[in-house]
Protein backbone atom coordinates (compact mmCIF):
# COMPACT_ATOMS: atom_id res chain seq x y z
CA UNK A 1 0.00 0.00 0.00
CA UNK A 2 1.50 3.17 -0.97
CA UNK A 3 0.65 6.80 0.16
CA UNK A 4 1.37 10.25 -0.96
CA UNK A 5 3.69 10.75 1.29
CA UNK A 6 5.86 7.36 0.55
CA UNK A 7 8.85 7.73 -1.47
CA UNK A 8 8.03 7.08 -5.14
CA UNK A 9 10.55 4.72 -6.14
CA UNK A 10 11.27 2.04 -3.19
CA UNK A 11 15.06 0.60 -3.65
CA UNK A 12 15.02 -3.30 -3.93
CA UNK A 13 16.84 -3.60 -0.33
CA UNK A 14 15.13 -1.95 1.96
CA UNK A 15 14.49 -3.13 5.52
CA UNK A 16 10.65 -1.82 7.18
CA UNK A 17 9.64 -1.82 10.44
CA UNK A 18 5.93 -0.28 11.44
CA UNK A 19 4.21 0.53 14.36
CA UNK A 20 0.66 0.98 14.62
CA UNK A 21 -0.89 2.46 17.43
CA UNK A 22 1.65 3.84 19.74
CA UNK A 23 0.70 5.24 22.78
CA UNK A 24 2.20 8.47 21.84
CA UNK A 25 1.88 12.04 21.26
CA UNK A 26 0.97 11.92 16.98
CA UNK A 27 2.90 15.93 17.45
CA UNK A 28 5.91 14.52 19.56
CA UNK A 29 5.91 11.59 16.78
CA UNK A 30 6.39 14.27 13.98
CA UNK A 31 9.18 15.96 15.71
CA UNK A 32 11.16 13.15 16.18
CA UNK A 33 10.54 11.55 12.87
CA UNK A 34 11.61 14.74 11.28
CA UNK A 35 14.82 14.67 13.63
CA UNK A 36 15.39 11.33 12.44
CA UNK A 37 15.06 11.22 8.86
CA UNK A 38 17.50 10.85 7.07
CA UNK A 39 20.09 10.48 9.43
CA UNK A 40 22.03 7.24 9.92
CA UNK A 41 20.90 4.44 12.11
CA UNK A 42 23.83 4.25 14.62
CA UNK A 43 23.84 7.98 14.89
CA UNK A 44 20.39 8.07 15.48
CA UNK A 45 20.22 5.84 18.20
CA UNK A 46 22.91 7.47 19.61
CA UNK A 47 20.94 10.83 19.47
CA UNK A 48 18.13 8.81 21.25
CA UNK A 49 19.89 7.61 23.90
CA UNK A 50 20.99 11.03 24.57
CA UNK A 51 17.55 12.08 24.65
CA UNK A 52 16.83 9.67 26.91
CA UNK A 53 19.44 10.97 29.58
CA UNK A 54 18.37 14.65 28.64
CA UNK A 55 21.74 15.39 27.71
CA UNK A 56 20.02 16.33 24.17
CA UNK A 57 16.97 17.81 23.13
CA UNK A 58 14.41 17.24 20.00
CA UNK A 59 13.93 20.41 17.95
CA UNK A 60 10.40 21.40 17.62
CA UNK A 61 10.29 23.09 14.50
CA UNK A 62 6.38 22.86 13.89
CA UNK A 63 4.37 22.49 16.95
CA UNK A 64 6.11 25.33 18.78
CA UNK A 65 3.38 26.95 20.78
CA UNK A 66 4.50 27.99 24.65
CA UNK A 67 7.87 25.69 24.21
CA UNK A 68 11.02 27.42 25.80
CA UNK A 69 14.12 27.61 24.02
CA UNK A 70 17.28 25.18 24.94
CA UNK A 71 21.16 25.29 24.96
CA UNK A 72 22.85 25.33 21.73
CA UNK A 73 22.02 25.94 17.77
CA UNK A 74 18.20 24.86 18.42
CA UNK A 75 15.74 27.16 19.33
CA UNK A 76 13.44 25.35 20.66
CA UNK A 77 12.78 21.70 22.08
CA UNK A 78 11.85 19.31 24.42
CA UNK A 79 13.18 16.02 26.31
CA UNK A 80 10.85 13.15 24.66
CA UNK A 81 10.63 10.17 27.24
CA UNK A 82 8.42 7.99 26.13
CA UNK A 83 7.92 8.59 22.62
CA UNK A 84 11.90 7.83 21.70
CA UNK A 85 11.57 4.88 23.34
CA UNK A 86 9.09 3.63 21.33
CA UNK A 87 11.18 5.29 18.49
CA UNK A 88 14.14 2.97 19.64
CA UNK A 89 11.86 0.00 19.69
CA UNK A 90 11.10 0.75 16.08
CA UNK A 91 14.54 1.31 14.81
CA UNK A 92 16.13 -1.91 17.00
CA UNK A 93 13.58 -3.64 15.10
CA UNK A 94 14.38 -2.22 11.65
CA UNK A 95 17.97 -3.14 12.78
CA UNK A 96 16.88 -7.09 12.86
CA UNK A 97 14.79 -6.97 10.01
CA UNK A 98 18.02 -5.52 7.75
CA UNK A 99 20.35 -8.14 9.10
CA UNK A 100 17.50 -10.98 7.99
CA UNK A 101 17.20 -9.06 4.86
CA UNK A 102 20.99 -9.03 3.88
CA UNK A 103 21.67 -5.36 4.23
CA UNK A 104 25.14 -4.86 5.59
CA UNK A 105 27.35 -1.74 6.37
CA UNK A 106 26.15 1.59 7.19
CA UNK A 107 21.99 2.17 7.45
CA UNK A 108 20.05 5.05 6.93
CA UNK A 109 17.12 6.26 7.46
CA UNK A 110 15.43 6.65 4.23
CA UNK A 111 11.79 6.92 5.00
CA UNK A 112 10.23 7.87 8.70
CA UNK A 113 6.73 8.78 8.77
CA UNK A 114 4.48 9.55 11.96
CA UNK A 115 0.92 9.48 11.52
CA UNK A 116 -2.14 10.24 13.91
CA UNK A 117 -4.11 7.23 14.51
CA UNK A 118 -7.57 6.43 15.92
CA UNK A 119 -8.71 8.03 19.53
CA UNK A 120 -10.39 5.56 21.70
CA UNK A 121 -12.74 7.04 24.20
CA UNK A 122 -11.70 5.99 27.26
CA UNK A 123 -14.11 5.98 30.61
CA UNK A 124 -17.52 6.12 31.41
CA UNK A 125 -20.62 8.17 30.03
CA UNK A 126 -20.17 11.65 32.72
CA UNK A 127 -15.95 11.42 32.61
CA UNK A 128 -14.98 10.39 29.02
CA UNK A 129 -11.36 11.27 27.89
CA UNK A 130 -9.89 10.47 24.59
CA UNK A 131 -6.08 8.60 24.00
CA UNK A 132 -3.67 9.85 21.94
CA UNK A 133 -1.86 7.46 19.29
CA UNK A 134 0.57 7.64 16.05
CA UNK A 135 1.48 4.99 13.23
CA UNK A 136 5.04 5.24 12.94
CA UNK A 137 6.53 3.77 10.00
CA UNK A 138 10.67 3.19 8.97
CA UNK A 139 12.70 2.00 6.17
CA UNK A 140 16.10 1.60 6.32
CA UNK A 141 18.34 1.64 3.02
CA UNK A 142 22.42 0.84 2.91
CA UNK A 143 24.52 4.02 2.18
CA UNK A 144 25.56 4.83 -1.01
CA UNK A 145 29.21 4.13 -1.46
CA UNK A 146 31.65 6.80 -0.89
CA UNK A 147 33.51 8.09 -4.15
CA UNK A 148 36.91 8.71 -3.74
CA UNK A 149 38.34 11.73 -5.45
CA UNK A 150 40.63 11.10 -8.14
CA UNK A 151 43.02 14.80 -8.37
CA UNK A 152 44.07 14.68 -12.26
CA UNK A 153 47.59 16.01 -12.28
CA UNK A 154 47.81 19.06 -14.74
CA UNK A 155 51.01 19.04 -16.59
CA UNK A 156 53.09 22.15 -15.57
CA UNK A 157 54.00 22.76 -19.07
CA UNK A 158 52.03 23.34 -22.00
CA UNK A 159 53.01 21.46 -24.86
CA UNK A 160 54.95 23.89 -26.93
CA UNK A 161 53.53 25.09 -30.31
CA UNK A 162 54.42 23.80 -33.65
CA UNK A 163 55.19 26.08 -36.58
Amino acid sequence: MTQLYMPKVVPQKVAKAIRKDAQISPKVAIEIAAFLRGKKLDVAMRSLDRVLEMKEAIPYRRFTNAIGHRKGPMASGRYPQKASTEFLKILRNAKANASTNGLSGDLIISHVAANRAAEPMRGRAKFRHQTKRAHIEVFLTEAPAEKKKVKKEKAAAKPAAQD
